[in-house]
Order: C-alpha cells, then sequence, then structure tokens
C-alpha cells in the first residue's frame, strides 16, 4: 500500500518539479534574470526562451526529461524549428511572420 502511494507520489509532498510548468521556469527567467544581461544577451535568450517555452512550456518540470529535451534539440540541429536570421543569430520560427 505505502509503495503505491509512493510510485502515485501521494506518500510524499509534492515537490515544486510537481507543481510548475516549463513556462513558469522560463517566465521567471524572463523576468528576474535576463535583464541583468546586455542588450544583444537579452535579444537572443528572449527568442531562445519563447521557443522552448512555445514548444514544452505546457509541461510540468518533472516531465520535462533529458530525452525530450534531447529530442527537441536534435530538432533545433535539423533546421526544423529555426530559421538564420544571420549567421550569427538563430530566430525561432514561431517568432518569425511569415508573409
Amino acid at each position: 500500500m505505502v509503495e503505491a502511494a509512493i510510485t502515485e507520489g501521494r506518500h510524499f509532498p509534492l515537490t515544486k518539479a510537481k507543481r510548475h510548468t516549463l513556462a513558469d521556469l522560463t517566465d521567471r527567467y524572463l523576468r528576474e534574470v535576463l535583464p541583468q544581461k546586455s542588450a544583444s544577451s537579452i535579444a537572443m535568450q528572449t527568442q531562445q526562451l519563447l521557443w522552448w517555452k512555445a514548444h514544452l512550456g505546457h509541461g510540468i518540470l518533472v516531465d520535462v526529461t533529458p530525452a525530450l529535451l534531447a529530442e527537441h534539440r536534435d530538432y533545433l540541429a535539423r533546421g526544423d524549428g529555426m530559421r538564420r536570421a544571420n549567421s550569427r543569430t538563430a530566430v525561432p520560427r514561431c517568432a518569425v511572420r511569415m508573409p
């Protein structure tokens, strides 16, 4: 009985990873950390964070696994999720207006 409760997450109090989403994490980073960065870093990191938030933001942190991150990293590496604005920056397609 105790083993089943542990497996279902009922035996121990909920951890923060079970209460917060990746969107919560990115919003907090955008609000608290990013303003301390340089203007160029702010612009690039904002676009990157918004891409991750758009694709995985709905997931609770406990479900954002290394395998899931690798899957999305590979998607980006293939060029499926980014459009090169120039040789130094990558702009998520979700942030680019298409005519």
